[in-house]
């Protein structure tokens, strides 16, 4: 902000010097040091903290500090907030088991520097694969609530959108206050949220919207790992569909959950055997499924067989 003295017509009067103080209307603002105006005028620094619309906004005050003070002058009321797509959000729990139902997943969102304005809203997309979230029954599946220090917040779903979860903020909330919706908080007979079947990083679309602005997605969104389930079977996975006799097959054999998934922490030992001819000899060596094995990774096994079939 810049501060001028000037006379009774608003023309600068250049030979003041006065040390100038400024204060604001927003208690946790950050404020200047007190300096002295130069050539009649000073620039200072104000950084309002708090978000606020209603009043419209925060002033800046300048004092003058000498023997002699001039007439103190405020700013116009100047509104504050975070942008459209700031603050960050937190998923818990980390992991997930592939395919599994009762899991209650918390996201919470905390307010950016600045804070947000009446009128606020986040909004968060329910992958496919996942229990459609709902708010309307509280032991149904699916079924999605917000609490946090921001007060009077509510969930709906997106008219266009059934996937995905409408927070609406009514009324301001400060910077680092925080919003939690649970997804999964129903009762029983509900079965919470089923996780989708395929392991890997299941990552959540989320946005910010401060005030009446337009949505933007967060610069990070919130995921959790989907793990393999408990080990249900073994399948070939490498395998050759003819081999000359006496040479030797290449053969790779993975623990799987019974979704398919590759169970990574799976170290049995696994023998392989044959069935054909009678005639037919075969050799092979079982091991580990275990990252020691020589070209091979947890959960996965490589063996060579040489087989006696003839041609």
């Amino acid at each position: 902000a810049t501060v001028n003295a000037v006379d009774d017509n608003w023309n600068l009067v250049s030979s003041v010097t006065h040390t100038i103080a400024i204060t604001s209307s927003d208690a946790s603002a950050t404020l200047p040091p007190s300096a002295a105006l130069v050539g009649g005028t000073q620039r200072y620094s104000v950084i309002f903290n708090t978000a606020q619309s209603n009043p419209p906004g925060w002033t800046a005050t300048a004092t003058d500090q000498s023997g002699s003070p001039l007439t103190s002058g405020t700013s116009a009321s100047i509104a504050i907030a975070a942008a459209d797509g700031q603050g960050a959000i937190v998923l818990t729990p980390a992991t997930v088991v592939a395919g599994s139902s009762g899991n209650a997943l918390a996201f919470t969102f905390t307010v950016p520097t600045g804070g947000f304005l009446d009128a606020s809203a986040l909004t968060l997309a329910i992958p496919t694969g996942w229990t459609a979230p709902q708010v309307s029954d509280t032991i149904a599946s699916g079924y999605v609530t917000t609490s946090g220090t921001c007060t009077g917040t509510s969930a709906a779903l997106d008219g266009l959108d059934a996937r995905k979860i409408v927070v609406s903020m009514p009324t301001a909330c400060a910077a680092g206050r925080t919003v939690t919706i649970t997804y999964g908080a129903d009762t029983s007979p509900g079965t919470k949220v089923t996780a989708r079947t395929n392991a890997g990083t299941a990552t959540f679309i989320a946005q910010s919207r401060s005030g009446g602005g337009s949505f933007v997605a967060l610069k990070t969104n919130p995921s959790t790992e989907v793990v393999a389930g408990v080990a249900s079977k073994l399948v070939f996975t490498t395998q050759p569909a003819t081999a000359a006799a006496t040479t030797a097959w290449p053969v790779a054999v993975t623990v799987q959950d019974v979704n398919g998934n590759t169970v990574t922490t799976d170290t049995r030992s696994v023998t392989v055997g044959m069935t054909g001819q009678a005639s037919s000899s075969m050799s092979c060596a079982s091991r580990a499924t275990s990252a020691a094995s020589a070209g091979s990774a947890p959960g996965f096994v490589a063996v060579r067989l040489t087989s006696g079939f003839p041609r």
